[in-house]
């Protein structure tokens, strides 16, 4: 989970927020082994699926990618072990911006609250896609493992429209001020 200050409301009228991601790695590998019965080979293939969410507020999905990896070994003895994955697919979101411009409240300082978070989630599904002995087909244990890796950044960005300025600008009171000084050395000559 990410933390962001809020919006500073004495800055002017937030009109949207800007999420962008920059990712530099997003990957989804799978293991997989094999134990078939003496003597006999067979072949195990397991298989990771991946999601990549960013939530800001648990509000809504604002990114969200999905992977896959495929791990085959193959024994023509008895068991048989492939840490590495054979194939995967990386979400490609690099880089990527969201803008929402509704429920501003949330990402606005109220006094109370100066924080909003936001929730960076990869989870990973491993399990075995096909386990396969020879003659008897019997006798086979296979087993799957995998994970996910993500490493980026998020980048929140506040667009808003500044508050107007009543108090006269400082040139505007010295011409003021000088008009003032003229009128009060006419009335001194005159007299």
């Amino acid at each position: 989970m990410l933390s962001f200050d809020r919006f500073d409301p004495a800055l002017g009228t937030l009109t949207g927020v800007v999420f962008s991601l920059a990712n530099q790695q997003a990957s989804t590998f799978a293991t997989t082994s094999g134990n078939f019965s003496a003597g006999e080979g067979g072949t195990a293939t397991g298989r990771t699926q991946s999601t990549f969410e960013v939530l800001p507020g648990g509000l809504f999905a604002l990114f969200q990618a999905t992977g896959e990896a495929f791990s085959t070994c193959t024994s023509f003895s008895s068991n048989c072990s492939n840490p590495n994955n054979t194939s995967e697919t990386a979400p490609d979101f690099i880089p990527l911006s969201r803008t929402v411009d509704f429920d501003l409240a949330n990402y606005t300082d109220n006094g109370v609250d100066t924080e909003f978070s936001v929730t960076v989630d990869l989870g990973a599904i491993a399990d075995i896609f096909s386990c396969f002995q020879g003659p008897p087909f019997a006798g086979a244990d296979c087993t799957a493992g995998g994970g996910a890796i993500w490493q980026g950044s998020l980048t929140v960005t506040f667009e808003f429209e500044r508050n107007v300025d009543q108090v006269p600008a400082p040139a505007t009171l010295a011409v003021l001020g000088a008009s003032l000084i003229g009128l009060g050395a006419a009335r001194r000559r005159r007299a």
